[in-house]
């Protein structure tokens, strides 16, 4: 995550928070839920062919709001939407101040890359080919963090999945710690078919890339 020289919460003329981070608005001061529509306009296309979403960068929600609109002024039925936002005091304290009303809204504020495709569910999510959308703004100051989460590459090696298993299968089947995650798999799906405990371990951690 970059680094965040100052922080704090502005009230816009129309009373909505707005986060300045290094001095950046991240809405704007007059009318953030009027500004949050040109998020819409700018993304229509895209976004009525869609309907699962991933935004880059929270802000305050008021363009994820825009979003959740226009999708039911559409009669979606069914939608899910996951906002990735690296900076935690930012996600807190919208989470205290507004947070999101609809529960096929959720925000997940991971550390670094790796914390985020290693959860099943999101990668279940990822599987759906959910529509990016960036929030222009909070993708600039985080940068860095989104860049690398756009180009990440999975692991190859037995090692790097250890700690995502239980103790008991860690201890008495990856003993291979070296040999290439990629081989393995593949004289699995080629030749032998899943047989051990090891071998469906395996297949579970590819259902996770």
């Amino acid at each position: 995550m970059n680094s965040i020289e100052s922080y704090e919460l502005k009230e816009s003329r129309d009373g909505d928070l707005v986060p300045v981070i290094n001095g950046v608005h991240l809405h704007s001061i007059y009318n953030p839920t009027k500004e949050a529509l040109s998020f819409i306009e700018n993304n229509q296309q895209n976004i009525n062919a869609n309907t699962n979403f991933l935004i880059f960068g929270l802000g305050f929600g008021y363009h994820v709001d825009a979003l959740v609109e226009h999708l039911e002024s559409l009669n979606y039925t069914s939608y899910s939407i996951i906002v990735i936002e690296p900076n935690t005091k930012l996600v807190n304290d919208f989470n205290n101040l507004r947070g999101f009303k609809n529960h096929r809204v959720s925000i997940t504020s991971p550390m670094n890359s790796s914390e985020v495709f290693e959860n099943y569910d999101f990668v279940q999510f990822l599987k759906s080919k959910p529509a990016p959308l960036k929030h222009e703004l909070s993708f600039d100051l985080e940068k860095d963090f989104y860049k690398d989460f756009l180009s990440y590459k999975a692991p190859v090696l037995f090692k790097d999945y250890k700690h995502l298993l239980t103790p008991t299968i860690r201890d008495a089947y990856f003993t291979e710690q070296a040999q290439s995650f990629e081989s393995r798999l593949n004289t699995i799906k080629t030749n032998t078919g899943a047989q051990t405990k090891l071998d469906f371990a395996l297949l579970a951690i590819d259902s996770l890339r």
